[in-house]
């Protein structure tokens, strides 16, 4: 596990955690430095949401492929 720093904030990269470190009000970033909060933790199943231009978006992944897409945000300067 490291942490490295993008688009101003510090995230974890090259780890994955367990179900039970994903918790909900957690933030997480793309690659492209979007920015999600996740809702809930069903099971496997990361529910987690953001707002675009288009309004509030909501959608869900396996704790795997949500980990493979997003990082977990440490610290925000």
């Amino acid at each position: 596990m490291r942490d490295e720093e993008h688009f101003g904030r510090k995230i974890v990269c090259g780890h994955m955690f367990p179900v039970s470190g994903i918790v909900p009000g957690q933030k997480w970033q793309s690659s492209s430095g979007n920015i999600v909060t996740v809702q809930a933790v069903k099971g496997d199943w990361v529910e987690y949401a953001w707002t675009t231009g288009e309004g509030h978006m909501e959608h869900e992944k396996d704790s795997f492929s949500f980990q493979c897409r997003y990082c977990l945000i440490v610290e925000e300067s």
